[in-house]
């Protein structure tokens, strides 16, 4: 690998002092005759030619920035989901800027220790932090974050300010409304992942068995929930037993919004076991980033704006860390509907 190129070596070349190369280079020098024009652009030309990159160590001394982003996130994976849209749409989002992103797992030690955790941006050279945890968070995690006013700005997860969420609820209403809309009067809600016994969960968990209440509700229509009886994933041979024995039904529902990922794939996969033809038998809509069609049909989903949740994250802190001290008011995204090839009137209404 060849060294680094110096100021040195351009000023050598171009016939003019270091001092002058570093005020081309770092954009300090603006001239208006003629003469220093074509002199700093050939400054530009040989700096190029020669293959210079700027110092970033030195850079961040100028301009007190490192340059750089920190997404930080739990040891534990079920204490924040790292939706792939959601990550590119950060990245892309930093790019614009010239921005780093550099990515920090911590455990709950460190993220509640009042000495760790302050230092963390400087440890890691990075000038604020998204923060991706979203169940289960440590109240003396957000209460350092606030008191050490630490630029930071949480993804995916509901508070009263410096956040980007998901408006879910509203998206279990208009799902649950589009199966109404197509004549269903039977609508189960399907949650094998959220039980009594859970803790601090995900905002959505709530917000969207909220949507879905509310649709019913309004519709004159039975509410029928199936929920998970502790506050994990049920295990795989229990979930299809389970969905076996409430799919079996003689008034079983002909149509179901299941709260994600897991829900939907043992729906489908036991909607298929028992003969039960999708969406002819059997009605479905779920939330995602996109379309699933694991089992053939491709599934009426609410997406998930996830990429533009990282982008406007991105946004938010590039304030967070210009202004500190400030609040900036939560940001709640809607989601979309994609119709897929799940849903279709009751057989009795055709």
């Amino acid at each position: 690998m060849s060294p680094p190129v110096t100021l040195k070596q351009i000023a050598s070349r171009a016939d003019v002092s270091e001092m002058t190369v570093s005020k081309v280079l770092s954009g300090r020098y603006q001239p208006t005759q003629r003469r220093a024009v074509a002199r700093a652009n050939r400054i530009r030309e040989i700096a190029e030619t020669l293959g210079y990159r700027p110092n970033a160590a030195a850079k961040a001394i100028r301009s007190g920035r490192f340059g750089a982003m920190a997404l930080l996130m739990s040891v534990k994976p079920h204490r924040g989901a790292l939706f792939q849209n959601m990550l590119f749409g950060i990245h892309d989002r930093l790019a614009e800027h010239d921005l780093k992103l550099t990515l920090a797992r911590m455990t709950d030690e460190q993220l509640t220790d009042g000495v760790q955790l302050p230092k963390l941006l400087g440890e890691w050279c990075c000038d604020g932090m998204l923060v991706n945890y979203t169940d289960d968070v440590p109240s003396r995690m957000r209460d350092l974050i606030n008191d050490h006013h630490l630029p930071a700005i949480w993804v995916n997860t509901l508070l009263e300010h410096d956040c980007v969420y998901m408006d879910d609820e509203q998206g279990a209403l208009a799902g649950t409304q589009a199966l109404i809309a197509a004549g269903h009067r039977r609508i189960a809600y399907v949650d094998y992942t959220h039980g009594p016994d859970k803790v601090d969960p995900h905002y959505s968990v709530a917000a969207r068995l909220a949507g879905y209440e509310k649709a019913m509700s309004e519709a004159g229509l039975r509410q029928r929930i199936v929920k998970a009886p502790t506050g994990v994933l049920m295990p795989r041979a229990q979930r299809i037993a389970f969905s076996e024995s409430w799919l079996s039904a003689p008034d079983r529902p002909t149509a179901v919004v299941a709260y994600g990922g897991e829900d939907v794939t043992t729906i489908l996969y036991v909607a298929h076991g028992m003969g039960l033809k999708v969406p002819r038998d059997l009605s479905v809509i779920s939330f995602g980033e996109s379309c699933s069609s694991m089992f053939g049909p491709s599934v009426a989903t609410m997406v998930l704006p996830t990429d533009q949740m990282g982008k406007r994250a991105v946004e938010l802190l590039l304030e967070k860390v210009a202004m500190p001290d400030i609040m900036l008011p939560s940001l709640k995204l809607s989601l979309s509907f994609e119709p897929g090839q799940t849903i279709a009137p009751p057989m009795q209404d055709r």
